[in-house]
């Protein structure tokens, strides 16, 4: 495991919980992916078409249409979700993402540490956990949580940057994700033992960039096979420079 060291103390010293952060850094990264033009009002259309392969996915195993989207920022995800007719709730530690995305764009979204947030156990069909691990003080705990709160049969998706990606190796010390408050950095080793150990009983990880280039019907087909029998898999070039894994919570 390769993590950050010295590190913030707390949570609440990370840029996250500045006004600036959301003006200068997350609303341009919206923009340079399409989503948030210069008007800085995000294209709902945009954002249901960057979501929909990962929404078509999760809908061939999806019972209810519940999700859980942790580190959800402003919500995009749960934006997303909602064009899908799913019922979607989200939890941010950084009161001016949540704030943002109750207010502008009207999702639900719970301000709190998912890590030691009062929360029942619930029946989810699925926890998203975009780009959420490496901002953990205690990922395992969060991935343990995450897996509690599946029903069974119900699946992780999450997405972290690859620390063995050809971005780090072109830049080294310079990369990009070298920030303060990415405390962990994950290979796709470490990702699925991390999900194996949380408690997972099948776990697929793909490897590209900026989404899963692997083909749609395959992915679907990969964890079709995976809800019969347990099985533990990395696809995709080992130099992609983001890792997204499907985790899948065994029946009883």
């Amino acid at each position: 495991m390769i993590f950050l060291t010295p590190r913030l103390a707390t949570y609440e010293n990370g840029w996250t919980n500045d006004p600036s952060f959301l003006e200068t850094n997350y609303l341009p990264e919206l923009e340079l992916r399409g989503l948030c033009p210069r008007t800085r009002q995000l294209d709902r259309r945009r954002n249901a078409s960057w979501h929909s392969g990962i929404f078509k996915t999760l809908e061939q195993f999806a019972t209810t249409r519940t999700l859980l989207d942790v580190g959800c920022s402003i919500g995009t995800t749960l934006l997303a979700a909602a064009d899908r007719a799913w019922g979607a709730r989200g939890i941010e530690l950084s009161a001016v993402l949540a704030g943002y995305g109750r207010n502008v764009l009207g999702v639900d979204i719970m301000t709190a540490d998912f890590e030691t947030a009062h929360l029942d156990a619930q029946d989810f069909d699925c926890v998203t956990m975009l780009d959420y691990l490496p901002h953990c003080f205690q990922p395992y705990h969060s991935l343990k949580r995450a897996h509690g709160m599946l029903r069974d049969g119900g699946v992780l998706f999450a997405s972290c940057p690859n620390v063995e990606g050809r971005a780090h190796l072109d830049y080294g010390i310079d990369w990009c994700c070298f920030v303060s408050d990415h405390y962990f950095y994950y290979s796709a080793e470490s990702l699925t033992k991390s999900l194996v150990d949380a408690g997972f009983e099948s776990v697929l990880v793909l490897r590209g960039l900026p989404l899963p280039n692997e083909p749609l019907h395959r992915q679907i087909r990969r964890l079709r096979g995976a809800r019969k029998r347990p099985v533990l898999e990395v696809h995709g070039d080992p130099l992609g420079d983001t890792l997204y894994a499907w985790a899948i919570k065994s029946s009883s």
